[in-house]
Parts: C-alpha cells; sequence; structure tokens
C-alpha cells in the first residue's frame, strides 16, 4: 500500500513493504535515483523520516502524515 507517490504535489514515494517495514523509495534525502531506498520498522521512525523531508523543502503530502500518524493510535 502507497501512502503517497511521485507527482506534483509529492517528493516522496512511501510504501509499505510485504514484510511490515516502510520504504521511502528513492530517497530524495539519501542520494539520486529509486536504487536509493530509506527503510523504516516503526511508524515513529517514518515520521520522523518524512519530517526530515519537510525541513529539507520537500513536498510531503499532508495526508499521508495524517494516515500513519492515525494508525499510531
Amino acid at each position: 500500500m502507497a501512502y503517497c507517490r511521485f507527482g506534483p504535489d509529492s517528493d516522496v514515494y512511501l510504501y509499505m513493504s510485504a514484510d511490515g517495514c516502510f520504504c521511502c523509495c528513492g530517497c530524495g534525502l539519501i542520494g539520486p535515483g529509486l536504487k536509493h531506498n530509506f527503510v523504516a520498522s516503526t511508524h515513529r521512525e517514518i515520521l520522523d523520516h518524512l519530517e526530515q523531508h519537510l525541513a529539507a523543502g520537500h513536498n510531503v503530502p499532508a495526508e499521508a502524515i495524517e494516515e500513519l500518524k492515525q494508525e499510531v493510535v
């Protein structure tokens, strides 16, 4: 399931992998190209990672952040 995909309103492609980890595919914080992924095992870890994207000026859909926060409750 993808929380968000690359597009006009998103610089992030984030999904949950089959093993239950979160994958920030082609992470712009790590390096250029789709082979650079950030993997997180907890909601807190991926939410912190998305905050780093926001701090770097990247577009992260608010809906993706809200969905992740709702899953924690």
